[in-house]
């Protein structure tokens, strides 16, 4: 719990949305553009939206902030 407390006041996690969001599981968790397919249509989709291509649509956001919560 003390670390707990620690963390949340000393170094709060940075609200990451859409495509950061994205990115960053990419890069911290290893992750490539296909284990993203349960959210987006396919892999081509995944890249463009990387690219800066493609927006994220709100439905598209909501299912990648629940895969990002549960990794964590």
């Amino acid at each position: 719990m003390l670390i707990y407390e620690y963390e949340e006041n000393s170094e709060p996690i940075p609200k990451l949305e859409s495509v950061e969001l994205l990115k960053a599981l990419i890069e911290e968790d290893n992750l490539s553009p296909q284990d993203f397919l349960r959210i987006f249509d396919s892999e081509k989709v995944v890249l463009d939206v990387l690219q800066g291509k493609r927006k994220i649509t709100p439905s598209e956001a909501g299912k990648l902030t629940k895969f990002g919560s549960l990794l964590i």
